[in-house]
């Protein structure tokens, strides 16, 4: 396909929101760039980033047409370069459940699966939102599980946009906080993580995967 021009993609390096823009950019061929030494806390509170994105919120994204904001909305944007590709579903039902697993990935997966890691790294004290939020994160996964069991994919029995969403949380999810004990109740779920973690548009972002070796601990004071 043919693209209108360059996308630049502002962030800080690692941010699992803004990965999910660029592992879009890995299927659809779009020319994304994210320039190199970003400093959060300074470029994103200058006049000329705030006249673009008054949030002052990464990722934020710079394209040809205009200046676009919110990770997956810059994520879907660039999923939408892909001609003929339908990332986003083919039928009115198919973009329902696009957005339906996206939303998913963005209420359900990401906000637990990062209480539950700032807590087990120390960046925040352990409390009862910790344990709530992991009841959350594996009743969110098994019902994903339940799903695929039920129908062998997310969307159509092909690629969509969904896939890249549930894996860019599911991925640290499974490396960093559930062992195998919690993975053998969810086999679905942990194959569909493995082979997409094998594909070499993931590879190319994400590096090399590995599954977590026990679940996630705690420091508790």
């Amino acid at each position: 396909p043919e693209f209108p021009g360059s996308t630049t993609v502002y962030s800080y390096p690692g941010s699992p929101y803004t990965a999910i823009g660029l592992l879009a950019a890995q299927f659809t061929k779009a020319d994304v760039t994210v320039p190199e030494g970003f400093k959060m806390g300074v470029e994103n509170k200058t006049p000329e980033f705030l006249a673009k994105f008054p949030m002052g919120k990464v990722p934020a994204a710079d394209t040809p047409e205009g200046p676009v904001s919110e990770s997956f909305a810059i994520a879907r944007h660039i999923a939408r370069m892909a001609a003929g590709m339908d990332l986003l579903g083919a039928t009115p039902y198919e973009q329902a459940l696009v957005d339906q697993w996206s939303f998913f990935a963005a209420t359900e997966l990401f906000p637990n699966a990062l209480r539950v890691w700032v807590s087990a790294i120390g960046m925040r004290p352990f409390n009862d939102e910790v344990p709530a939020a992991l009841d959350k994160l594996r009743r969110a996964l098994k019902a994903a599980e339940a799903y695929l069991a039920a129908h062998g994919h997310f969307v159509a029995g092909k690629l969509s946009f969904a896939d890249m969403a549930l894996f860019g949380a599911l991925r640290p999810t499974f490396a960093l906080m559930f062992g195998p004990e919690f993975r053998a109740e969810v086999p679905k779920l942990t194959a569909f993580v493995a082979e997409f973690a094998a594909k070499p548009e993931a590879v190319a972002v994400y590096g090399e995967f590995a599954f977590a070796e026990k679940d996630v601990e705690f420091k508790q004071e």
